[in-house]
């Protein structure tokens, strides 16, 4: 599930936020607009995190379609300087087992920056593929 999100010309940085998620909100000081979208997906995925551990629920999430039809929300769509589209990655809680084959300086290189980020190869690569969803 992907929730749209207005995103805001900040000085020193942009801002984020999504409709759809009540409270969510993301400020990035960073000119560098990848790393602001990445800070901000990362920002989300505790936010919706927060959420369920309260017993709530994910929100739904509204088409672009829709969210274009609101009134309320022209303005956002006109003074925002773009919009993105913010995936909710949560985790179930559950892991699972799994084997995959990759090439010994593939793995040598998943080790090495898992240990220089403190985390297990399987950490990283979870977090790694997260970042890239």
């Amino acid at each position: 599930m992907y929730y749209l999100a207005f995103v805001y010309d900040y000085p020193g940085g942009f801002g984020f936020v999504a409709p759809d998620v009540e409270g969510f909100t993301a400020h990035v000081e960073t000119d560098d607009f990848s790393a602001a979208v990445s800070e901000a997906r990362k920002v989300l995925a505790a936010h919706l995190t927060a959420l369920l551990d309260a017993g709530g629920q994910l929100p739904r999430a509204r088409s672009i379609k829709d969210l274009v039809a609101q009134p309320d929300l022209r303005p956002d769509f006109e003074e925002a300087i773009t919009t993105v589209m913010l995936p909710a990655l949560v985790s179930s809680g559950r892991t699972k087992r799994v084997n995959i084959s990759l090439d010994e300086n593939t793995i040598q290189l998943i080790d090495q920056a898992a240990r220089e980020r403190g985390l297990t190869r399987s950490a990283y690569v979870a977090e790694a593929a997260r970042e890239f969803v």
